[in-house]
């Protein structure tokens, strides 16, 4: 179930835990729950005008996804010239002084290891916005092309 608010998808799980509410229609029962994102109320069979705003919102919804998939690929690129730099300093502690042999004692090689920290953090925080943006991406193009071919329903 979507939210026709704010185009959050409440999944099953969820709505097991939502708080219930009654909303009372034309003399009939309605079961609503409670957006855990915006407060306002999820009712099955909505109204063309809820149909309309839930679009709106699943755009919106895509716009968000859009900038995950950006956040994501800025991060990557950050965290492969943090790579390539990384790799730089440990070449520099590897010292002639010492045989060419790797100098665990140098600057160099305290650079290389935080850099590669970095890293190692940009990468999964940029894989991380990258999957979840494509995820939702996917879902909500393929929410706006069930209401454009009117197949949607909740």
């Amino acid at each position: 179930m979507y939210c026709s608010h704010c185009g959050y998808d409440l999944k099953e799980k969820q709505i097991l835990k939502a708080k219930k509410s009654t909303v009372l229609k034309d003399d009939n029962t309605k079961i609503g729950y409670v957006c855990p994102r915006c407060g306002h109320v999820i009712k099955e069979g909505l109204s063309e005008e809820e149909v309309k705003a839930l679009s709106r919102a699943s755009h919106a919804e895509i716009h968000r996804a859009r900038n995950n998939i950006n956040s994501g690929m800025c991060f990557l690129m950050i965290s492969i010239i943090l790579f390539v730099i990384c790799f730089m300093f440990f070449l520099m502690s590897f010292k002639a002084s010492a045989g060419g042999m790797l100098v665990t004692d140098s600057t160099e090689f305290y650079v290389f290891i935080a850099l590669l920290v970095l890293a190692v953090l940009a990468l999964g925080y940029s894989l991380f916005n990258l999957i979840k943006g494509i995820l939702k991406h996917k879902e909500y193009t393929t929410l706006l092309k069930n209401i454009q071919n009117e197949i949607f329903f909740q």
